[in-house]
């Protein structure tokens, strides 16, 4: 994959399968950041990628639980929302390090720039932020840069 591409939206249904083809660039314990206002489109693109891995549950949000997990060929996705987490001592208390070192796992984070330095100097193979904006109702643009 390059460093940095573009892709533009029409739909919910292109964001999906922009997601699922993005999902085969990924490995064992990758980090994607995903940044974008609300109703961006952050949870559909995490349905896609769910869809690449061969998991087929309901998608939600996880604003209230701060992470779901849900399971695929031999791997699990974890989707945080870190909108309420403020300092790393949250972050540690939820388990971010068991997350983050247990092998098999992706790790997709929503409003997750706010740890990026930790998440940068932790020992994974790639980093993907993964930016969303709405451009109209049903347009997105999406950007994903690999910085790690």
């Amino acid at each position: 994959m390059e460093r940095k591409i573009s892709y533009f939206s029409k739909s919910e249904i292109e964001t999906i399968n922009f997601a699922f083809s993005f999902s085969k660039n990924l490995k064992d314990n990758d980090i994607l950041i995903l940044e974008g206002n609300l109703g961006s489109g952050k949870t559909i693109f995490v349905k896609g990628l769910a869809k690449g891995f061969s998991i087929y549950d309901d998608i939600i949000s996880p604003t209230f639980l701060i992470v779901n997990s849900y399971y695929g060929k031999n791997i699990k996705l974890n989707h945080f929302d870190l909108y309420k987490i403020e300092d790393f001592d949250e972050l540690y208390y939820i388990g971010i390090e068991e997350y983050l070192e247990n092998k098999g796992n992706i790790n997709i984070f929503e409003w997750g720039m706010k740890f990026i330095d930790y998440f940068i100097s932790y020992n994974v193979p790639n980093i993907f932020i993964i930016k969303i904006k709405i451009v109209s109702e049903d347009e997105r643009e999406i950007e994903v840069e690999k910085i790690k």
